[in-house]
């Protein structure tokens, strides 16, 4: 389904007031507050510097701009934006003597409320628009809660909201960038302010269920959603660039997020300072509201260029690991929210902690895990696994054992271990073309089933499907998920090297692909941006085909040297190399490198499972080159095309447009424009993709946007 837009009253304090406060008399009562009315006063300004990070100078004169410019709203505008909401219920008008009463109530409410919203810049503005709410509304909310609501419940609920978004978990949200929580850490602009409405809107849904509240917000037919309504409008008036909406709510996440030093179990304090020999690392986890995001927040810490710092990130547990490599000189690391932008004030608003890296050794740091090897073969050579490598099918066994026969049978050697042990190994079929069981003895013990540290085991397994390529071997984890091993099959024979000691299972697998549910597949950078005309990199495109998984719950054992578990890539790489539709250069997957246009078209052929036969007439692309069968197929089927010169040029990188427009095609998804342009502001539009004559324009929304359809083929309708 499409995302839903829904804005909410902008903070969620004012909100709960709105909330509460269902109507007042119809004018001001200009009588002199009491003391205790100055007390809730004073305790309600307090929350609000609590729930606030203090505002900088710029912040404070930012924020005054929209409250000079609601004050000077005129009684005919705030009527015309009144009269357009469902406020005026009839049960809300049969409170007061008349319609007009009743809509003058209205309206002093509302300017009453939104002065509070924009006085947060002053401590003794807010101060006197909190009294002249107190005393406003005395009156009129003891008359229609039937005094079962009284003014101190205003500071508990403001209380109460802030216990609910602090049990909001957002832990691995931002993997989603339809999620509201994605577009809190990455989003800019409407879409920010949109996405940190609706999780306020939880909170707001959660705090109100108090039963009078909810009781009584019934019995006058009034809902959240209307306040959401009025503030949209209000917004426009005093607030249309968001820029003082940024710096409220930039203000509210900096108060309530922390950096932790994980070893110490510490909170990282501002211009903290951290000394690093060289290899040393240090790891830390952020939060929010108390929870864990699942990534550095916003995922925006620039490294220096020359790779003294590197980086890893553990979307487990929340972690992000800092390791010095070379000498640094004090370098600041910067947790911010979103994109670094060239406006001054909201690039300050959104930075949310810096601390500092230092390391004085000089000693040459060894090479890093996800560093390409200098012996990986240039762009040309083809992978080590291309379609010309053949399988080996020999059986070897220890000791006097037979020796391997010409003829592939069922058989298990081991390549790992201690060369003293004398170790037995023995594979059993346990149901045919189905099942097979791997025992291992070491000096006459039995190791136990499970993965083995010590040893490796090569097994050969024949089967009845000799016409069959599509065949996986796999082993069941703790947790009973599907663990895939890497495998070769020829002839319906599957060689493979495994740790694992135990049951294996055969099965016959069509790698299916989403093309009836149009999810998106396809997410922006970890600065809010898509990236259009950047080249695509291969774990990118790993990780997009994963997203296109009808069946996701399984696992790759790992099987590259620079693709680290803990990446975000991993799983994504595995598994499609588990299932072949991946493969790498003598051991290394070079998740870095941009991925040429033979290397993409022959994963794009190899996870829609087809095959062609033919010719092809590129100038370029030879018979016996290694990817002339997937270019061939992929021609064939209108996926792909060539240049004016009829080229193909494969070892050119491809660019994450023309790989969205691929891909759409292979998929026979064609976007629906005049649903795509009457429903912008309902849809994730990245902010570098928003001119709709861009060639990819459309092709990018389809591919960045669950949506339900009708139709296929040449045309769909979204609904």
């Amino acid at each position: 389904m499409l995302k839903t837009k829904k804005a909410t009253a902008l903070v969620l304090v004012v909100a709960m007031l709105l909330s509460m406060a269902a109507m007042t008399i119809a004018a001001p009562v200009t009588r002199e507050a009491n003391s205790d009315e100055k007390a809730l006063a004073q305790q309600m300004v307090e929350k609000f510097e609590a729930y606030h990070e203090p505002f900088s100078a710029d912040e404070k004169a930012e924020i005054k701009a929209s409250y000079d410019a609601l004050k000077a709203m005129t009684d005919a505008q705030w009527q015309t934006l009144i009269d357009a909401t469902p406020f005026f219920t009839a049960e809300f008008i049969a409170k007061f003597n008349s319609e007009a009463d009743a809509k003058a109530a209205l309206l002093e409410l509302m300017k009453d409320t939104y002065q509070i919203i924009y006085a947060v810049y002053d401590d003794d503005v807010l101060y006197d628009a909190c009294l002249e709410f107190l005393v406003d509304q005395t009156n009129t909310i003891g008359r229609i809660y039937d005094r079962q609501v009284t003014k101190p419940m205003f500071v508990e609920l403001v209380e109460d909201a802030e216990k609910t978004l602090a049990g909001l978990d957002i832990s691995g949200s931002i993997s989603d960038n339809a999620s509201d929580y994605w577009n809190v850490v990455y989003g800019m602009g409407e879409n920010y302010i949109d996405a940190v409405d609706n999780v306020v809107e939880l909170a707001i849904d959660e705090t109100i269920k108090n039963d009078v509240l909810k009781t009584k917000m019934d019995a006058i037919k009034w809902e959240t959603k209307h306040f959401a309504d009025l503030h949209e409008a209000i917004i426009d008036v005093v607030d249309a660039d968001f820029r003082a909406m940024t710096v409220l709510y930039d203000s509210i996440l900096r108060e309530h997020s922390s950096l932790w030093n994980v070893a110490d179990n510490e909170e990282v304090a501002e211009g903290k300072e951290y000394m690093l020999d060289i290899d040393d690392s240090v790891t830390f986890r952020f939060t929010i509201f108390g929870k864990n995001v699942s990534l550095p927040f916003g995922s925006y810490i620039k490294l220096p260029n020359d790779g003294s710092l590197v980086m890893a990130t553990n979307q487990n547990d929340g972690t992000f690991t800092v390791t010095a490599k070379k000498e640094v000189a004090q370098y600041a690391m910067v947790v911010r929210r979103g994109v670094e932008g060239t406006d001054e004030l909201v690039n300050t608003a959104n930075i949310f902690k810096t601390f500092y890296i230092t390391c004085e050794d000089s000693t040459t740091p060894g090479p890093s895990p996800t560093v390409t090897p200098t012996t990986t073969p240039t762009p040309t050579t083809k992978p080590s696994a291309s379609p010309t490598t053949k399988p080996t099918h020999k059986v070897e066994f220890r000791g006097d054992d037979p020796k391997p026969t010409p003829t592939p049978e069922l058989g298990a050697e081991i390549t790992g271990g201690d060369a003293a042990d004398d170790v037995e190994v023995t594979i059993t079929e346990v149901e045919p073309n189905k099942k097979y069981h791997v025992d291992v003895m070491v000096n006459d013990d039995e190791q136990e089933d499970g993965e083995s540290d010590e040893y490796e085991i090569s097994v050969v397994i024949p089967t009845d499907y000799s016409d069959k390529k599509n065949l996986v071997l796999y082993y069941l984890d703790e947790e009973g998920n599907k663990v895939i091993v890497p495998s070769k099959t020829k002839n319906g024979v599957i060689t493979a090297t495994t740790n694992y000691i135990g049951d294996f299972y055969v099965e016959q697998t069509d790698v299916g692909m989403l093309t009836k549910e149009h999810v998106l597949y396809l997410v922006g950078d970890d600065q809010g941006l898509f990236r259009p005309n950047d080249n695509m990199t291969r774990a990118e495109v790993a990780q997009m085909f994963y997203n296109l998984l009808a069946d996701k719950n399984v696992t790759g054992s790992e099987r590259f040297e620079d693709v680290d578990e803990n990446k975000w890539y991993a799983k994504a790489v595995n598994v499609l190399a588990a299932y072949k539709i991946v493969l790498g250069y003598e051991g290394y997957f070079r998740p870095d490198d941009a991925i040429t246009r033979d290397e993409f078209t022959a994963i794009a052929v190899r996870f829609s499972d087809i095959t062609d036969e033919g010719e092809i007439s590129f100038v370029d692309v030879d018979k016996d080159r290694w990817s002339y069968s997937f270019i061939l197929t992929a021609a064939n089927k209108g996926w792909i095309s060539g240049y004016e010169d009829n080229t193909f040029r494969p070892e050119n990188p491809i660019t994450r447009a023309e790989v969205t427009s691929i891909v759409n095609r292979m998929l026979n998804r064609v976007p629906d424009e005049a649903y795509i342009d009457a429903n912008v502001n309902n849809l994730k539009i990245f902010p570098d993709n928003t001119d709709k004559e861009f060639w990819a324009y459309y092709q990018i929304v389809e591919a960045t946007n669950t949506h339900d359809y009708t139709g296929s083929g040449e045309s769909e309708n979204w609904k």
